[in-house]
């Protein structure tokens, strides 16, 4: 979506575009003294379509040496395009570019949680669909947060394994002596996907909470699978294949859950200047002891 602002109607002394790379409509949005022009892009958003269709509505408006800046993702057709652009209107793309810092953040995050080219491995997986075994292959090579996004989703595939693990927390509840525990309910494991980094910090806290109840789990879902798969002489059949969460590789270890750890630490900084940016309006007690809410100045 392309957003080209303006102040004023006859005297326009800059004008600031923006655009959003992943708008599947691709359309663009003139705002004009509170009135909207929408033009659709329907050829393919490569970087001279995006470039064309850019100059044609800034020459519609006969702003062609009134433009300030371009407020755009940091995606590499933006910057193909701002070069275009900068070309026909006689102005150096890349100085009049800005970019989008919660693209950056984003970007950011998601380093810390897979490492080098984060965006071209999550491309390969969705978290909303079954893993197949390349796909769990793929995803236990990066790390605690690919081995623990293999276990949350055998446990979300699974009735059994997701009643187990509540049933794990029950117990644990009704056996304590504290009246708050007694009347805490049973909380779910949270699935990330592949879009939104926040998921997957949600995820690791959610399972550093749940940690021992997980353990538990696999330790009782591979006693029972064994158990269902015996050999005639009462041992475990030779050709047994464990189900990925019991396999050794595929276990957290307990240097996993430490990184895990480390990951909500620092996720939470960029949590809370997401939430700053956006802004919740609520103000109340902070983590951190200040009283506020977020986004006010």
């Amino acid at each position: 979506m392309i957003h080209l602002v303006t102040i004023g109607n006859s005297h326009v002394d800059q004008a600031l575009i923006r655009r959003n790379c992943w708008s599947t409509c691709g359309t663009a949005t003139i705002s004009w003294n509170f009135q909207n022009t929408w033009a659709i892009i329907y050829a393919r958003h490569t970087e001279p379509n995006i470039a064309a269709k850019i100059l044609d509505v800034i020459e519609s408006y006969q702003i062609q040496d009134k433009i300030g800046y371009f407020t755009l993702d940091n995606a590499k057709s933006n910057e193909t395009a701002m070069e275009i652009i900068g070309a026909e209107l006689g102005f150096v793309g890349a100085r009049k570019r800005g970019g989008c810092f919660g693209h950056t953040l984003n970007l950011s995050a998601k380093g810390i949680l897979f490492g080098h080219d984060a965006d071209a491995f999550e491309r390969r997986i969705s978290g909303a669909e079954p893993l197949t075994e390349a796909e769990h292959l793929i995803w236990r090579k990066k790390g605690p947060a690919g081995k623990l996004h293999d276990l949350v989703v055998a446990i979300r595939r699974s009735d059994l394994l997701a009643g187990r693990l509540r049933n794990n927390q029950r117990e644990a509840f009704n056996k304590s002596t504290d009246p708050k525990l007694n009347a805490r309910k049973p909380l779910d494991i949270i699935l990330d996907n592949d879009t939104r980094w926040l998921l997957q910090l949600y995820m690791i806290r959610r399972a550093l909470l749940l940690r021992d109840y997980i353990e538990r789990l696999i330790a009782h879902h591979r006693i029972d699978f064994e158990q269902q798969n015996k050999a005639k002489r009462g041992g475990p059949k030779k050709s047994l294949t464990l189900p990925f969460i019991c396999q050794p590789e595929s276990q957290l270890s307990g240097k996993d859950w430490e990184v895990g750890k480390i990951f909500t630490q620092i996720l939470s900084y960029y949590e809370a200047t997401i939430k700053m940016l956006e802004g919740d309006g609520q103000i109340r007690k902070r983590k951190r002891g200040w009283t506020g809410s977020y986004g006010n100045i």
